[in-house]
């Protein structure tokens, strides 16, 4: 669709192009891009300008996008358009270009930097609720002034031009008069020669000498003394362009400057060698947020000197020529991305070749006039166990990531290794609320995804957190964790109201009175409180008081302890303090419990096994006593012996199998109704 059809009324003129300018790449259906997380437009035609891109959306989550847009050509500095129409979209972070939102539309214009990514193009990371919305890219030109309400009076007419200005005194009526006949007598690559008429005296002032005076573009001015009329300027740069004046010299003064002789310089003899000086941030360095300012060397003269510089630029790969032809002590670069770090070196070059690069400089970051990255943070003790670290951060890189160590010192006075700070800093400052440092802590500081920034800060000065009073004689001092902070001290700052409420809820929870609780202190907001346990009486017998503080570790364990909307939502943690500060958890995890809960089914169990097996052999010895009772006695198993009498199937399973039956004997087939006498066991 035409770019001017495709936006409301308001939009179209806030954004109108040149005349004749196209659409380069149109916007997609809406509906496909809410189908597909994934969409691509294809090289548009280009138009008057030449300008065509190719864009593609990369990637896509719930809350945003990536998004990628290759030119046809690149060229740095060069504006493009990206227009979302009515989608709400925010552009987080640009690759390649910086970015500068347009006021009342979601349209924003990138400048392209020095040098396109490995896909020949540059991308950046959209926040939108919109899945996937394709933009509108065109080449980018500013918007004509709206016109006058009033029609603007007629032009003033013409002032004549100024006189020209005279020429400048001497320094004196008497000094001696203008230099006639300049010329160049000879040239090399690193001199000139030069020859002129003498000047004339005044007034019995005679010349007593010449000053020559040879300055060059963007360099500084070379001054000679001569007492003849001739004089070798020597220190130049090979094959440059050079402006000769000479100024005649009496007791009266300089005289008027000659006219000036343009002289070039030889080509270089010899390729220079390798700079011995790095590009340093200048100090009158640019406030832009893809832009600074490089202090570079002077350039080195003679046969072998420096004619230009080459400036090599690397951001965390390969390094690649960012400007050439550099013959001024300073240069500005522009374009450059604000989330990356650059690193430059010098090429000296003359008619007779280059040198090899200088080594790299330290690693530099736009918007120089802010907060440098190295400098160390600041930091102060805000209780016993907490601190506030603050830093300098830039508005060009608001959306950097930090991450805060720190070094503790040990009984010899050594300072450990770097721990990285618990908590989640905000942009410039991080409070670390579970850190003691009696003996003394030093902090530093690093951004997180700034491309080629791998140094840390320097550190800070050793900073000690508070002391805490000593705990009466037979106290327990403990710690006590929270849910949330306190709503009272979000509201005001007094711990009054606070320290009463957080012992009332104790007292009530451990049922200990409220002479034996002393608040000590708090800090997070009242995440975290200091209480003692006071012994009973004067004996300091610490048992009782040690057996409170258990008291309250187990009902923090089995749930959050309640607690009244004013002092937070439930303590949860409990830890005991020591005189040397080390704090020690008094509170048993649920993997704890459980294990201890195993560990007592398990020797259960095994006791209720054992009683069983002794029951069940009790039993099993018992019911064989009682059978081996009412078994019959057998005739040959001697005197009150009993034997089993076999079962009928027994009996006949063994007939059948052919076994010699017993000897008959009439006592084995007594009739009926005979007695038998039977021996008493």
């Amino acid at each position: 669709r035409p770019f001017a059809g495709s936006r409301p009324a308001p939009q179209r003129a806030a954004m109108r192009l040149a005349a004749g300018t196209l659409l380069l790449a149109f916007r997609g259906s809406s509906a496909a891009a809410e189908n597909s997380p994934f969409s691509r437009l294809e090289m548009g035609t280009p138009d008057s300008q030449g300008c065509a891109f190719e864009v593609t959306i990369d990637k896509a989550w719930s809350r945003g996008f990536g998004a990628h847009v290759r030119p046809k050509e690149w060229v740095p500095g060069q504006r493009v358009l990206v227009d979302f129409g009515p989608a709400a979209v925010g552009i987080n972070r640009a690759f390649g270009a910086s970015v500068t939102p347009i006021r009342g539309s979601h349209a924003f214009v990138f400048a392209l930097g020095a040098r396109q990514d490995e896909r020949g193009g540059f991308g950046f990371n959209g926040a939108t609720g919109v899945l996937g919305p394709m933009p509108a890219v065109t080449c980018y030109v500013a918007p004509p002034p709206p016109s006058p309400k009033s029609p603007s009076p007629p032009p003033p007419s013409p002032r004549p031009p100024a006189p020209p200005s005279p020429p400048p005194r001497p320094q004196s009526e008497l000094a001696p008069g203008a230099v006639q006949g300049v010329m160049t007598a000879a040239t090399s690559c690193g001199s000139i020669t030069v020859r002129w008429s003498a000047a004339q005296a005044k007034d019995g002032y005679p010349v007593v000498g010449y000053e020559v005076r040879a300055e060059r573009e963007g360099g500084e001015p070379i001054s000679k003394e001569a007492a003849g009329t001739a004089v070798e300027v020597t220190g130049l740069i090979s094959k440059t362009m050079y402006s000769i004046t000479v100024r005649g010299r009496s007791a009266a003064g300089l005289g008027l400057p000659s006219a000036p002789l343009s002289v070039q310089t030889d080509p270089g003899a010899a390729a220079p060698p390798t700079p011995f000086e790095v590009p340093a941030l200048s100090s009158s360095s640019t406030e832009s947020c893809d832009g600074l300012e490089l202090a570079l060397p002077e350039l080195r003269p003679g046969c072998a000197g420096d004619q230009t510089f080459t400036l090599l630029a690397a951001t965390d790969g390969d390094w690649y020529t960012i400007k050439e032809g550099i013959s001024s002590r300073s240069v500005k670069l522009q374009g450059l991305d604000a989330y990356a770090s650059h690193r430059f070196k010098l090429v000296a070059v003359n008619a007779a070749g280059e040198s090899k690069p200088s080594r790299s400089s330290d690693a530099l970051v736009t918007d120089a006039m802010h907060a440098s990255l190295t400098r160390p943070p600041t930091v102060r003790a805000t209780s016993s166990a907490s601190f506030r670290v603050e830093w300098a951060t830039s508005p060009c890189r608001s959306q950097l990531d930090w991450e805060v160590l720190y070094a503790r010192r040990n009984a010899t006075g050594r300072h450990l290794n770097w721990v990285m700070a618990e908590g989640d800093p905000s942009p410039g400052s991080l409070d670390i609320t579970t850190l003691r440092c009696p003996e003394g802590c030093l902090f530093r500081i690093r951004p997180r995804l700034l491309k080629g920034w791998d140094q840390y800060s320097d550190p800070s000065e050793e900073v000690r957190s508070h002391a805490l009073p000593r705990a009466p004689e037979g106290a327990v001092r403990v710690e006590l964790a929270l849910q949330t902070a306190s709503v009272a001290l979000a509201a005001s700052p007094d711990v009054s109201s606070f320290s009463a409420s957080i012992l009332a809820d104790v007292s009530r929870a451990t049922g200990a009175s409220k002479a034996r609780l002393a608040f000590v202190e708090q800090r997070a907001a009242g995440r975290f409180v200091v209480l003692d346990f006071l012994p009973p009486g004067p004996d300091g017998d610490q048992r009782k008081a040690k057996a409170l503080a258990l008291e309250l570790g187990r009902l923090a364990t089995r749930r959050p302890l309640p607690l009244r909307p004013l002092v937070g939502t439930g303590a949860v943690g409990l830890a005991l303090l020591t005189r040397s500060g080390m704090a020690i958890p008094l509170v048993v995890s649920e993997e704890a419990l459980t294990a201890k809960a195993l560990k007592f089914t398990v020797a259960a169990g095994v006791v209720l096994g054992s009683l069983f097996v002794c029951l069940y052999t009790l039993r099993l010895a018992r019911a064989a006593a009682v059978r081996s009772d009412h078994a019959p006695l057998d005739g040959r198993g001697g005197p009150g012996s009993r034997q089993r009498k076999p079962s009928r199937r027994h009996r006949k399973k063994s007939h059948e199998n052919a076994w010699p039956p017993a000897a008959s004997d009439d006592s084995d087939f007594e009739p009926a109704g005979t007695t038998r006498a039977v021996a008493s066991p």
